[in-house]
């Protein structure tokens, strides 16, 4: 766990947020070993993702990809996390990353 520790720390821009910090953490770790149920307990039911794309995909669908082997995570570089509490209980994230993903 120390060697994902870095790369999310090194990419925060602003105010430190250790809470995120350490679920960005565990959702990078469960991407890159495809942690289905890691991922199911950390992704919100509400979530839509967008791939590089440009496509929204539903929380179900990443779960079914990772699930499938259809998408592998090889490579996960954090390169900016930004951070905007709204209140104790939400937060607004956005994270850049380099990613390489076999398909």
């Amino acid at each position: 766990m120390a060697s994902d520790v870095e790369p999310v720390s090194a990419a925060l821009v602003g105010e430190s947020d250790a809470e995120i910090v350490s679920l960005e953490i565990r959702l990078r770790s469960a991407q890159l070993r495809a942690d289905v149920a890691e991922l199911d307990a950390l992704i919100d039911e509400n979530l839509l993702f967008v791939g590089p794309d440009g496509r929204l995909a539903t929380k179900a669908e990443d779960l079914a990809a990772h699930s499938s082997g259809t998408v592998r995570f090889r490579e996960h570089v954090p390169e900016t996390l930004h951070v905007r509490r709204i209140g104790s209980d939400v937060a607004v994230t956005s994270l850049r990353a380099r990613l390489v993903v076999a398909r």
